[in-house]
């Protein structure tokens, strides 16, 4: 009877050394695993990026000067069936008289109010039929004022067109000249708030 309690004890304990070896080997096996798969990384800090995204090509700038002195420059691209094109002023709103400040932004707001052929109204609806846009700014601390066109390369003539129109041939109507005017001879919240703030500490 002693005997066969030995002998079960040692069966008990083989089995228990056994299980405790195989638990071993699953708890080392991934770890082997995954230690082999970092092998020969090399560890940057930072996100991989592909130097093809990186690079930039840029198309080459065609320039010519015009018989009236204007100065063009052209970027070809032919990967979507769209244009932009922009005319740069170079007097903006920092060169205003100290008497008229905002008269560079005023006039750039009145160039879409109506030309000698097209008032402001036909002007949109002509621009809005073919899908096209004209705007033109000039902040107050700005030293040019700019005019931007866009649309579909198969109305650029229209748009082109239009866009020397309203360069060349603006009417300022009087009416929406004098409510630019007012409007840009008010201070505006963010100015007022300075203001008072500066009477206030100053």
């Amino acid at each position: 009877m002693k005997n066969f309690a030995n002998m079960k004890m040692k069966s008990l304990t083989t089995v228990i050394a056994i299980a405790s070896f195989a638990t071993a080997v699953c708890a080392q096996g991934p770890m082997q695993q995954q230690t082999g798969t970092m092998k020969g990384a090399v560890i940057k800090g930072r996100a991989p990026v592909n130097k093809q995204i990186l690079r930039v090509n840029l198309p080459k700038a065609q320039e010519a000067t015009l018989k009236n002195g204007l100065r063009v420059m052209v970027l070809e691209s032919h990967r979507v069936p769209t244009f932009s094109m922009e005319m740069v002023v170079m007097s903006g709103g920092l060169f205003d008289p100290s008497d008229m400040h905002g008269l560079a932004g005023a006039t750039a707001t009145l160039l879409r109010e109506g030309t000698a052929k097209h008032n402001s109204r036909e002007l949109s609806e002509q621009l809005d039929t073919i899908g096209a846009t004209i705007n033109a700014n000039s902040g107050l601390s700005s030293v040019t004022t700019n005019i931007t066109a866009s649309g579909l390369v198969e109305n650029f003539d229209q748009v082109l067109d239009l866009f020397t129109e309203i360069i060349r041939t603006p009417n300022f109507p009087p009416r929406k000249s004098t409510n630019t005017s007012r409007a840009r001879s008010r201070p505006s919240s963010s100015c007022a708030a300075r203001l008072l703030f500066w009477r206030r500490n100053g």
